[in-house]
């Protein structure tokens, strides 16, 4: 199992449990979750079943030594925080839906 599917795996447990947490008990909101899913190439997370993530088209931001620390030759931000980030701008573009 390579590194990016381990951190993308962990990344959608860890958001999970927390969405989960987070639902009143009872709520159909505790079924509202990440879904990762994999062709055995390309790793893809879907939320709400829009793709947020997707390891071929990784548009997470990309941080030169100088931006991390402990520097490093150069990474993406973790998977997480750009999960994160993904959830609550969809979650705020939906919140403005009025029917």
């Amino acid at each position: 199992m390579n590194t990016l599917f381990k951190e993308a795996i962990n990344a959608v447990e860890e958001i999970n449990e927390k969405m989960f947490d987070q639902a009143e008990e009872g709520s159909s909101c505790q079924y509202i979750l990440l879904e990762m899913k994999t062709t055995g190439d390309i790793i893809i997370i879907e939320f709400c079943g829009i793709q947020i993530w997707n390891s071929e088209e990784d548009e997470r931001e990309f941080h030169d030594s100088t931006n991390i620390l402990p520097p490093q030759p150069g990474s993406y931000e973790p998977i997480r925080t750009y999960l994160n980030r993904q959830i609550n701008e969809l979650v705020k573009y939906i919140s403005k839906i009025s029917l």
